[in-house]
This record gives structure tokens, sequence and C-alpha cells, in this order.
């Protein structure tokens, strides 16, 4: 299970739509917190920090954020480790598989959930 925090009601309503729509809840053995930030401050459009127990995204843009839940959703259903960069099982050098998903489905998760 997993618990999503953002500060605007509209935009979480939003990601949770496209997590729980996304995410394979059977893969779950202990509650992790997603907490979502817009910041406007940030140098790039997005990121993404896992620590184990929340998944921390501050985000600039829509595309920003769209591009970032796809990371979210990567490390919920266990295809993507962070700490490793262990992408299906298989640790990568240089090779950034995950962020090749991300950019060819950004536009899409925009469009599709976030508009």
């Amino acid at each position: 299970m997993f618990v999503v925090y953002h500060d605007n009601k509209g935009t979480l309503e939003k990601i949770k739509a496209y997590l729980f729509y996304e995410v394979r809840v059977d893969l779950f053995d202990k509650i992790i917190e997603v907490d979502i930030l817009e910041n406007s401050a940030i140098s790039t459009d997005g990121w993404t920090y896992f620590d184990g127990d929340t998944i921390f995204v501050e985000y600039k843009t829509q595309l920003g954020l769209a591009h970032e839940l796809i990371h979210v959703s990567q490390i919920l259903n266990k295809r993507f480790n962070p700490d490793n960069h262990e992408w299906y099982g298989k640790v990568y050098r240089q090779e950034q598989p995950w962020e090749d998903e991300a950019y060819k489905l950004e536009l899409e998760v925009e469009k599709r959930w976030l508009m």
C-alpha cells in the first residue's frame, strides 16, 4: 500500500488516480509514502528520491510531474531500484532505461492523467 501527499487537492486526486491505475498493490510488504511538492525554484523540471520508506518528488512543470510520476510507478512496481540503478533486475552503469521509458511516456501521462 502507498499513501500520497500533495498540497493541491485537485492535483493530488489526479496523481492518486494515475498511481492507483499503474501500481500493483500486491507487491507491498509495508506502507510507502509518496511526498510530492511543486517547487518552481528547483533547477530541473523535477527529481525523485527514494529512501526506502518515502518517495520524495519535487517538480517545476506539469510535464516534469508526469515524468517523475512514471519514476514513482517504476519504483512502487519494483521495476526500478534507484539505489543501485537496477532495472528489471539488471544493474546499469551508463545506460538509464528507466529514463528512456519516462521520456517516452511523459506526454501521454500528462495528457491522460494531469490535464
